[in-house]
């Protein structure tokens, strides 16, 4: 069954989610937040002979895999998503924006340390299209920076791996790939903006600092502990006795899912092979019929398999 709303602007189906982007949206505004950096990667997809590709359904998919991000995730109706592109929210982790512009896909971060979601987002799109799209590979691309040789920053974009090769033999610049600009940009620059988990460097005024919010949670997590088990003391023994049931149900769950016999038969007949023994039954000395069934046609295996009896 389909469960359609109304009004039609947020879909649950990825396929039906609309084609064109909202106009406008205040979820994600025209600069960072004070406070805020902004990065920018894309995800160059490609096929075996280095040739522009695209990934048909990428989004369909992603939609899917990130819903634990999305803006909708507790209220279907805040989701911001369209079949080319979607809003993310990671908490503290910032927010995203994703856009499939032609054959690349352009992530946007803008949190106050964006490397971690930025990184994130680009291994999930990176192992999405190395294992559902056979023959097709991502490239991660980082955009040019200041200076700019044509005064249009943005418009040149470095593969990760070229400069991290160039970075081992010790080359510290890069040319640039646009036709006309002749400038040559710091590899050192260009790589903080893409989604490689750098070495941060703690200084003697951070440490306190992390001292103090690591206390800080330790005593919310006792004060939290506390309540739980107070809350726990209070329960009736109708409601411990309906939580031990629960957790042994899934116990006999995850055994269930777990024994060897789980893909076995599970349909089958069983009748004596006297047909009078329910008149005069010999419990003591008896011989009995297990017959196997096919769980699809609903007969027993020697109707199928008459020659294997």
């Amino acid at each position: 069954m389909v469960v359609l709303f109304t009004p039609a602007s947020t879909s649950l189906i990825a396929q039906l989610v609309p084609d064109n982007s909202p106009t406008e949206f205040s979820d994600w505004q025209e600069n960072p937040s004070p406070g805020e950096k902004q990065q920018v990667q894309i995800c160059r997809i490609l096929d075996e002979r280095g040739q522009f590709a695209e990934a048909e359904g990428l989004f369909y998919r992603l939609i899917v895999r990130l819903h634990k991000y999305s803006l909708g995730r507790e209220d279907y109706k805040h989701s911001i998503h369209w079949q080319r592109g979607l809003i993310l929210d990671n908490d503290y982790n910032g927010r995203a924006l994703l856009e499939y512009i032609d054959t690349d896909i352009k992530i946007t971060v803008r949190a106050v340390y964006p490397e971690r979601f930025l990184s994130y987002l680009a291994e999930e799109i990176i192992w999405l299209v190395k294992d559902f799209w056979q023959g097709l590979r991502c490239n991660v691309m980082v955009s040019c920076i200041k200076p700019c040789g044509i005064n249009l920053r943005g418009t040149g974009l470095f593969e990760v791996q070229k400069l991290i090769e160039s970075k081992k033999k010790n080359r510290p610049d890069y040319p640039c790939p646009v036709s006309g600009c002749d400038e040559w940009q710091n590899i050192d620059a260009l790589l903080r903006n893409a989604p490689i988990k750098q070495p941060q460097e703690l200084s003697s005024q951070t440490l306190p600092e992390i001292q103090t919010t690591l206390l800080q949670i330790r005593r919310d997590i006792i004060t939290l502990d506390r309540r739980d088990q107070k809350h726990y003391q209070y329960l009736s023994q109708g409601q411990n006795k309906i939580l031990s049931q629960i957790d042994q149900q899934f116990a006999d769950m995850m055994q269930m899912l777990t024994d060897e016999a789980k893909d076995g038969h599970r349909l089958f007949s069983f009748k004596p092979v006297d047909p009078e023994f329910f008149d005069r039954p010999k419990w003591m000395s008896s011989k009995f019929q297990l017959t196997l069934w096919c769980e699809h046609f609903r007969l027993p295996l020697p109707a199928l398999n008459p020659d294997n009896l």
